[in-house]
């Protein structure tokens, strides 16, 4: 009889011991820095304001960091330098949080593009969608970017007219001055008079380009309306503002509801 009770607790224990490391699953980001100065690094969700908001802050120790958390929900921010973020000049870098093991490899910002992300199903899945995107866009539109930087360091993307209100406004003592040479620069562009004709030639090269970029985007949210495309879409309502579709955005954001539970919703609205 003592036997039979000591088995039965034996294996209840070990039931609720296994249904609890189940249920405790945690956010485990480890990572290191590589060939960059920095003590620590800074989580950034993507609606939040760098110069209010409070951050998640990560030390870094020797190049490596660490950081545990159990998240309510998956979450999408951005990694940057923290030294980088307080001047408020950063590039971020896309980050997908889920309550798994994360390990990341950092690189100077100017070499993000090295940045290595392993673990996550929804890491996995912007890798895949970046990489699809580059395979089908990169040699189309790495060319005129590259054609259309050399126009910058010669000094040769803005037309004459544009040259003088741009020398003017760096001349401008204060504010109240470079007010109305904004306006002129401004006017200027409303009438497509400030890019020089080779500036205006790759530009409108690069037109057709980047409406094949939103609409293989669009694409993927309507077939794929997973917390990737959540991320993609917030970051086109608030990096891309100007030239923001109202109807498209509504329509996407229908989908995106319709597709993810509410709680899912709050993560980023």
């Amino acid at each position: 009889m003592k036997t039979t009770i000591r088995l039965t607790l034996f294996f209840l224990i070990s039931f609720l011991l296994s249904c609890n490391s189940e249920d405790e699953k945690v956010l485990k980001l480890t990572g290191k820095v590589i060939g960059a100065e920095t003590d620590t690094i800074v989580l950034i969700k993507i609606n939040q304001d760098t110069r209010f908001d409070s951050l998640i802050k990560i030390p870094v120790n020797n190049g490596s960091f660490t950081y545990n958390q159990k998240l309510k929900e998956p979450e999408a921010v951005h990694l940057a330098f923290a030294e980088l973020v307080k001047r408020g000049a950063f590039r971020p870098m896309p980050v997908f949080l889920e309550n798994q093991e994360i390990n990341l490899t950092i690189y100077p910002e100017e070499e993000f593009d090295r940045n290595i992300v392993e673990g996550g199903e929804l890491n996995t899945e912007y890798k895949n969608f970046k990489k699809d995107f580059e395979t089908k866009f990169n040699s189309q539109i790495v060319p005129v970017q590259d054609s259309l930087r050399l126009l910058f360091k010669s000094n040769n993307y803005y037309s004459e007219k544009a040259k003088e209100l741009y020398e003017e406004l760096r001349n401008s003592k204060n504010q109240d001055e470079k007010i109305p040479v904004y306006k002129k620069i401004e006017d200027l562009a409303n009438k497509d008079h400030h890019l020089s004709p080779e500036a205006k030639k790759l530009e409108n090269r690069l037109k057709p380009i980047l409406a094949n970029q939103q609409q293989f985007q669009q694409s993927y949210i309507e077939e794929n309306p997973s917390l990737v495309s959540y991320y993609f879409f917030l970051r086109n309502l608030i990096y891309d503002k100007e030239n923001i579709d109202l109807k498209l955005a509504k329509r996407n954001y229908q989908i995106l509801s319709k597709a993810n539970e509410p709680s899912l919703q709050r993560i980023i609205f």
